[in-house]
């Protein structure tokens, strides 16, 4: 058995999880097209491990949170499932160095993508789940992700802050934000963006996606006001 994926095991407590099916979990697709002898990326293990995912984290908010409405439950539950989560919880795990990627790809730090690192930690939930079932995928929800929900509640991170934003903004300036794109910088597939209210520029975000850079912003935004 390979030595790092050993290592993997032993850091995650899943220990059931076959090789192949591991490998699998770890795979990107621009890998599998650089490389013949492998045929299978993670995506349709992510596809499944977001389902399995959403299961976890809203059983686990709902008997949490047994006297909150169903509106702020999704909040909440979107805020802990959401991509920049995940991400944080891989790099904490450190699964970015044993994920299989292109010479393209790491050459663009896809390592550190938050998207990728969503990604597969969403895949080897998936790969629990098929070979050893619910209780031991929750078994890891609980271990991995569900300490996440302290910061959140901490920082209330479940309100959307581009949301949040737009209701002050219309509330003290009876106008809506605008997010422009003002860079894109090629080889670090990183976004700048600029959010307006009028022609005035009052903040700007970066990020891996336009998304995250317009959350960004409106996180400075709220911060400055």
């Amino acid at each position: 058995m390979n030595n790092n994926l050993v290592e993997l095991k032993v850091k995650l407590h899943i220990d059931k999880v076959p090789e192949g099916l591991l490998n699998q979990a770890l795979t990107h697709p621009s890998f599998v097209n650089e490389t013949p002898e492998t045929n299978l990326s993670y995506q349709r293990l992510e596809f499944l491990g977001d389902s399995v995912l959403s299961l976890l984290a809203s059983e686990y908010i709902f008997l949490t949170f047994t006297e909150i409405d169903e509106g702020l439950l999704t909040d909440i539950r979107a805020a802990l499932v959401r991509t920049e989560t995940l991400a944080k919880i891989s790099r904490r795990l450190g699964i970015g160095k044993y994920i299989h990627l292109s010479k393209g790809e790491m050459s663009n730090e896809g390592y550190e993508n938050e998207k990728i690192l969503a990604d597969v930690l969403e895949a080897i939930i998936a790969a629990v789940y098929l070979n050893s079932g619910y209780e031991y995928a929750k078994n890891f929800f609980l271990l991995h992700v569900a300490s996440e929900l302290d910061s959140i509640m901490k920082n209330k991170l479940y309100v959307d802050p581009k949301t949040t934003f737009q209701e002050f903004a219309q509330a003290h300036y009876k106008r809506t934000p605008r997010y422009d794109l003002l860079a894109y910088d090629e080889i670090k597939k990183n976004f700048t963006v600029g959010l307006y209210l009028g022609s005035k520029l009052i903040s700007k975000g970066q990020g891996k996606s336009k998304k995250s850079a317009q959350q960004e912003a409106a996180k400075k935004a709220l911060a400055d006001n």
